[in-house]
């Protein structure tokens, strides 16, 4: 059986561990704006450094408050992305709905969909990850079989449309 993020794959979903993903998706959302230090997250954000390393760590025992911690952290991700001319921060790190929804579906103990339009790191930062947290869904993870074909574009099948090469046809 495989594990993301303490869960294993096919077990059922506990509405305790809804709190434990949603700090996995903001430990992604710190790879994405490409792992600020944790003096500079707490420069900009307002929040005590020893919280922002907890934050980022992982090492927090429940769910942040969404107004004083998770919404200064995200906002300094996108303060981030934006300095370091990665792009719009809604297409790098994704909207602060969606983090907001995902934050209320861990404080209702639902699961939490993940927020992150794309999960953009190197290989090897990617398989260290997943040991900890679940890709997105939606997401191509290489690990996971049976991925639907929707999911997936033609030419990363190496399937091409048919070239019509005027061929003669088979004899009648």
């Amino acid at each position: 059986m495989r594990e993301e993020i303490g869960l294993v794959v096919g077990q059922e979903f506990s509405p305790a561990d809804g709190w434990q993903v949603f700090i996995g998706y903001l430990q992604q959302a710190c790879e994405v704006a490409w792992n600020p230090s944790a003096a500079w997250l707490s420069r900009r954000s307002g929040i005590p450094k020893s919280t922002v390393e907890n934050l980022v760590g992982g090492r927090r025992k429940r769910l942040p408050d969404w107004n004083s911690q998770v919404e200064p952290l995200l906002q300094a991700y996108r303060h981030k992305v934006e300095e370091d001319g990665r792009g719009d921060p809604d297409a790098v790190l994704g909207g602060l709905t969606a983090w907001k929804q995902a934050y209320d579906d861990a404080q209702t103990h639902r699961q939490p969909s993940c927020p992150l339009p794309s999960f953009t790191t190197r290989p090897a930062e990617r398989r260290d990850a997943r040991k900890e947290n679940p890709p997105c869904e939606g997401r191509v993870d290489e690990r996971r079989i049976g991925r639907p074909i929707a999911q997936l574009r033609p030419l990363n099948l190496e399937v091409h449309p048919a070239i019509d090469v005027g061929a003669p046809s088979l004899p009648k």
